[in-house]
């Protein structure tokens, strides 16, 4: 016998009245257990909502536009006997019990990966696309209905709207334009920055490093890896750099609040993380109790979880201290990072170039790789910003020194 069962939006972080940006399915189309039905946005990331069981969507109560929370139901479900196997019975009555409580916690930003890899509903002409896709669909004013997918059982692929979107391109004269409305992440980036950038008074140092003997070795260690599927980046390198010297330096690790000075004992270190939405700055919690591998895995761990749009609020909190590498898109020599507060400094880098280097008698290639350090000027001072910006240099012109 059939039983209508209320869908509830589970936990999703500290956030309140999140607005609906899709919904992705409607009355009468069956779903599996974990497909996503609902997209939330937050500031940071999409998040979508699944299903807590296998059924048919009775009704969905909610439309684009709407605000929900945690705890809201937002439709019924439909669950037959046949929904529910013999050894499963038991946990899909945990989890029916633990819905039915409006304390459902299972994380949205991860379960939709059945959705994903169980194909498109039969019962439904929904697109079949993953949700870093129907983000950049968005993004791009593009219906995915009329875009045809060229992945495996007929998933529309970045490759698939980017070759729509140069087809479907009308031809403007020069004095036409068109206005792109800004992503959630982007609206909320630009209000946070410009607040930034008129609260605190910037001041930026720079300096360069030699990483010739440092390149050498990541490429050694990377190749001696090889079979682990790990690669190390530089970046991995200057999260640990930049732990050492904030132990050094532990004013470069603190926030200001009022008239007193929190210096933090933790080292969670933020990086910067250019997503189709926008820049998010994911912190890898308790920096200092990883190795150089273990910090490579976080990065890319973090990294592609936002760059699927599925971040949590959760990997961006606490930050202490921040590392902006422009490395991989080149770039200039130096730039001037952006503080991010309560932060009271971050590390820039860009691209690292061969240069000639003096050693005493000619000049010698190196690769030199340019430090860019923004800091509060109510904080930290001229002195102590040099310091701090040699010793990150000595470090990475000198490994050895990182296991003293």
């Amino acid at each position: 016998m059939s039983q209508a069962r209320d869908i509830i939006v589970p936990a999703i972080g500290d956030y309140l009245d999140l607005p609906v940006i899709e919904v992705l399915v409607f009355a009468g189309d069956r779903v599996e257990d974990g497909q996503s039905i609902l997209v939330l946005e937050s500031e940071k990331a999409t998040i979508e909502i699944p299903s807590p069981v296998s059924g048919i969507i009775e009704s969905i109560s909610v439309s684009v536009g709407d605000k929900i929370s945690a705890g809201v139901c937002i439709g019924k479900i439909k669950q037959s006997p046949g929904d529910v196997t013999q050894e499963n019975t038991a946990e899909k009555s945990e989890v029916v019990s633990t819905k039915t409580d409006a304390s459902y916690t299972s994380s949205p930003t991860t379960t939709s990966s059945s959705a994903i890899s169980s194909g498109p509903s039969s019962d439904t002409n929904l697109p079949y696309a993953s949700p870093a896709v129907r983000q950049i669909a968005r993004d791009r004013n593009v219906d995915l209905k009329t875009v045809q997918g060229t992945g495996k059982n007929g998933r529309i692929t970045k490759e698939d709207i980017e070759n729509y979107s140069t087809k479907a391109k009308p031809t403007h004269s020069s004095s036409e334009s068109t206005r792109v409305k800004l992503t959630k992440i982007k609206q909320l980036s630009s209000e946070f920055l410009e607040k930034s950038w008129t609260t605190i008074p910037h001041v930026t140092s720079f300096e360069d490093a030699d990483i010739t003997e440092l390149e050498e070795f990541r490429k050694y260690l990377n190749q001696k890896h090889k079979a682990d599927n790990i690669k190390l980046t530089l970046l991995s390198f200057l999260v640990r750099v930049c732990v050492l010297a904030l132990r050094e330096f532990p004013t470069l690790n603190s926030s200001l609040d009022g008239n007193e000075l929190i210096l933090k004992r933790n080292y969670n270190i933020g990086i910067v993380v250019d997503t189709p939405q926008g820049l998010v700055i994911p912190s890898i919690k308790n920096a200092d109790q990883y190795g150089i591998i273990d910090i490579s895995k976080e990065i890319s761990r973090l990294s592609e979880k936002a760059r699927n749009g599925r971040i949590a609020p959760s990997d961006m909190e606490n930050g202490t201290f921040s590392i902006s590498s422009l490395g991989g898109t080149g770039g200039g020599t130096y730039f001037t990072p952006i503080i991010r507060a309560p932060e009271v400094a971050i590390l820039g880098v860009c691209r690292s170039k061969i240069k000639p280097v003096w050693d005493g008698q000619s000049f010698q290639p190196r690769l030199v790789l340019p430090l860019s350090l923004s800091w509060d000027h109510r904080v930290v001072d001229g002195v102590l910003a040099t310091k701090f910006n040699l010793f990150v240099k000595e470090l990475l012109e000198d490994l050895k020194l990182t296991i003293l």
